[in-house]
Protein backbone atom coordinates (compact mmCIF):
# COMPACT_ATOMS: atom_id res chain seq x y z
CA UNK A 1 0.00 0.00 0.00
CA UNK A 2 3.21 2.56 0.70
CA UNK A 3 4.21 2.03 -2.91
CA UNK A 4 0.92 2.69 -4.01
CA UNK A 5 0.74 6.14 -2.47
CA UNK A 6 4.26 6.54 -3.25
CA UNK A 7 3.23 5.90 -7.20
CA UNK A 8 0.13 7.82 -6.70
CA UNK A 9 2.21 10.93 -5.35
CA UNK A 10 5.16 10.78 -8.08
CA UNK A 11 2.01 11.22 -10.49
CA UNK A 12 -0.14 13.97 -8.60
CA UNK A 13 3.51 15.70 -8.69
CA UNK A 14 4.04 15.24 -12.40
CA UNK A 15 0.81 15.94 -13.47
CA UNK A 16 1.00 19.79 -11.32
CA UNK A 17 4.25 19.78 -12.90
CA UNK A 18 3.36 19.88 -16.18
CA UNK A 19 0.34 21.83 -15.51
CA UNK A 20 2.61 24.34 -14.25
CA UNK A 21 5.19 24.18 -17.56
CA UNK A 22 2.07 24.65 -19.67
CA UNK A 23 1.17 27.80 -17.72
CA UNK A 24 4.14 29.12 -17.73
CA UNK A 25 4.74 28.53 -21.69
CA UNK A 26 1.02 30.01 -22.55
CA UNK A 27 2.65 33.30 -20.22
CA UNK A 28 5.53 33.43 -22.14
CA UNK A 29 4.14 33.76 -25.26
CA UNK A 30 1.79 36.08 -24.31
CA UNK A 31 4.26 38.52 -22.96
CA UNK A 32 6.26 37.56 -26.44
CA UNK A 33 3.66 38.66 -28.40
CA UNK A 34 2.16 41.69 -26.29
CA UNK A 35 5.39 43.03 -25.30
CA UNK A 36 6.87 46.02 -26.76
CA UNK A 37 9.67 44.42 -28.81
CA UNK A 38 7.03 42.91 -30.70
CA UNK A 39 5.30 46.09 -31.36
CA UNK A 40 8.57 47.19 -32.43
CA UNK A 41 9.65 44.63 -34.58
CA UNK A 42 6.01 45.90 -36.31
CA UNK A 43 7.89 49.26 -37.04
CA UNK A 44 6.44 51.49 -34.42
CA UNK A 45 8.65 53.24 -32.03
CA UNK A 46 8.49 54.09 -28.76
CA UNK A 47 10.04 57.89 -28.25
CA UNK A 48 11.56 58.70 -24.56
CA UNK A 49 12.37 62.12 -23.07
CA UNK A 50 16.70 62.32 -21.73
CA UNK A 51 14.95 61.29 -18.64
CA UNK A 52 13.25 58.15 -20.12
CA UNK A 53 9.83 59.58 -19.42
CA UNK A 54 7.55 58.15 -22.47
CA UNK A 55 6.32 60.79 -25.08
CA UNK A 56 2.69 60.53 -25.15
CA UNK A 57 2.25 63.86 -26.67
CA UNK A 58 3.25 66.88 -28.25
CA UNK A 59 3.19 69.08 -25.13
CA UNK A 60 5.35 66.41 -23.29
CA UNK A 61 7.87 67.84 -26.24
CA UNK A 62 8.36 71.45 -26.66
CA UNK A 63 11.24 72.87 -28.77
CA UNK A 64 14.86 71.75 -27.77
CA UNK A 65 13.67 68.63 -26.04
CA UNK A 66 15.77 65.78 -26.57
CA UNK A 67 14.59 62.68 -27.15
CA UNK A 68 15.69 59.10 -27.96
CA UNK A 69 13.27 57.11 -29.72
CA UNK A 70 13.80 52.84 -29.62
CA UNK A 71 13.22 50.93 -32.68
CA UNK A 72 13.56 47.16 -33.07
CA UNK A 73 17.32 46.94 -34.23
CA UNK A 74 18.61 50.45 -32.48
CA UNK A 75 17.96 54.14 -30.99
CA UNK A 76 17.47 57.06 -32.99
CA UNK A 77 18.56 60.33 -31.06
CA UNK A 78 17.04 63.71 -31.90
CA UNK A 79 16.36 67.17 -31.08
CA UNK A 80 12.89 68.88 -31.37
CA UNK A 81 13.26 71.91 -33.60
Amino acid sequence: QLTTLGDRLHQATRRQLDHARRRLETSSGLLRVLGPQATLERGYGITRTATGEIVRSITKAPPGTELRTQLADGEIRSRVE
